[in-house]
């Protein structure tokens, strides 16, 4: 018996970055999706040129990144259990 395929998200992960005391975090989640194992950081001077700055693994619901001091934008791509993207952020500013 085969398991039908899970449905997809139809609007991208959250995230959502902020800089208190000096530190940045981003703040991501992807509501209602199970597959997520993972996320890929990427950061960035401009919003169009983000590099990988390291996988995390997800932790309940909203998953706390810590953000390079030198980031600008920030975003998150979902990684399912093989470590395969899922789907990607749009980039966000850190404020």
């Amino acid at each position: 018996l085969e398991r039908p395929p899970a449905p997809r998200q139809l609007e991208p992960p959250a995230a959502v970055a902020r800089r208190t005391d000096g530190r940045a975090t981003l703040y991501a989640s992807w509501n209602g999706s199970t597959e997520v194992r993972s996320w890929r950081l990427e950061t960035g001077a401009v919003a169009d040129s983000l590099v990988d700055s390291g996988a995390y693994r997800r932790t309940g619901f909203e998953t706390q990144l810590p953000l390079p001091a030198s980031a600008a934008y920030a975003a998150v791509v979902a990684l399912d259990e093989d470590a395969r993207p899922l789907a990607r952020s749009r980039p966000v500013k850190v404020t």
